[in-house]
């Protein structure tokens, strides 16, 4: 029986493709299994035949099906998921319960600010600042470098045990009392160079995800953080409220 509402505002092919979605993500349509014809989908939903090949369009696009010439049109085996809200959109406040995330620290050292930290991060000229580069794995495989930048005088002391969790805020907050008022992330990409591309596992000049984050404490910038992500088998998952 259709479940599709033909009186809404909202067009019958993205009702179909979201019908579809939740078939496979409740596995009721499993991997490598066909779905039903065109002629037969238009007689279950009692639509047109254009309507049902642009809700297919949209999810062989989205990458959840695909087509075998001759043969019909199949569910494509899951992509990886790295639920990026539990580490580093909303790390001070869930703890995921998905894939199993690992931080490994590459490096710690203290640094003078350049021009351009002092720019960012509005600092002065005898400001010091913590660098610390890590790899993020994702059930074993490497998917993110890391490379956060850490106001020193906010945070003395500070260890590699400090840095390892995958949710360093609430570290932070107990050890350091911070409170984090405010956190602004850019978006971009990137091509991975040859140091990016050897730690990440993928080929040089390939196409990357950069996040770069601002976070504050009160008037005070106390990290910058910029986080480049591999974008192959993978897709990811930001859960703002």
């Amino acid at each position: 029986m259709s479940t599709l509402d033909k009186d809404s505002n909202i067009p019958l092919y993205f009702q179909l493709a979201e019908e579809f979605r939740k078939k496979i993500e409740n596995y009721e349509w499993i991997t490598n299994s066909q779905i039903p014809s065109e002629l037969k989908l238009c007689e279950n939903y009692k639509i047109s035949r254009g309507t049902v090949r642009q809700a297919i369009t949209e999810l062989i696009q989205e990458g959840y099906i695909y087509r075998k010439h001759g043969l019909g049109t199949f569910i494509k085996k899951p992509r990886k998921i790295w639920p990026v809200s539990s580490y580093y959109s909303n790390e001070l406040f869930v703890k995921s319960n998905g894939p199993e995330i690992e931080k490994k620290v590459i490096s710690k050292r203290t640094i003078a600010v350049n021009n351009d930290l002092k720019r960012i991060m509005k600092l002065n000229e005898n400001d010091k600042v913590y660098q610390v580069k890590s790899l993020l794995y994702l059930n074993k495989s490497p998917v993110a470098l890391e490379s956060s930048y850490l106001l020193k005088s906010m945070f003395p002391n500070l260890s590699k045990k400090d840095l390892s969790s995958t949710t360093i805020y609430k570290n932070f907050m107990y050890k350091y009392k911070l409170k984090v008022s405010r956190v602004k992330e850019f978006y971009s990409t990137i091509l991975a160079d040859r140091y990016i591309s050897k730690k990440l596992s993928i080929k040089e000049k390939s196409c990357i995800l950069m996040v770069e984050r601002l976070a504050w404490s009160n008037n005070i910038i106390f990290e910058y953080r910029k986080h480049i992500i591999k974008t192959d088998n993978k897709y990811y998952t930001v859960e703002l409220i």
